[in-house]
């Protein structure tokens, strides 16, 4: 494979990954609201005494969880201060 060949291969590869990426819903930060209307409603919804509420979304590999910490989302659970 000459030189340009590659350098296309390479330009190919990058393309589908950023078309990839371009399909994937921005979460982090969101409004419960956003989400709804990106995602469409969770499967399941637990809110708990401190304010957190996690959605739970049936994913390929099993469930996905949205935790909203503050009214905005993220895909890392809460920061809990050791006792």
């Amino acid at each position: 494979m000459g030189r340009d060949a590659a350098s296309l291969c390479l330009l190919a590869v990058a393309i589908s990954i950023a078309s990839v990426l371009a399909q994937q819903p921005v979460i982090e930060g969101q409004s419960p609201e956003q989400l709804r209307s990106q995602l469409g409603p969770a499967s399941l919804e637990q809110s708990f005494p401190n304010g957190v509420t996690i959605w739970y979304y049936d994913g390929r590999f099993g469930l996905d969880q949205i935790y909203f910490i503050n009214g905005r989302a993220s895909l890392r659970p809460p920061v809990v201060a050791p006792a």
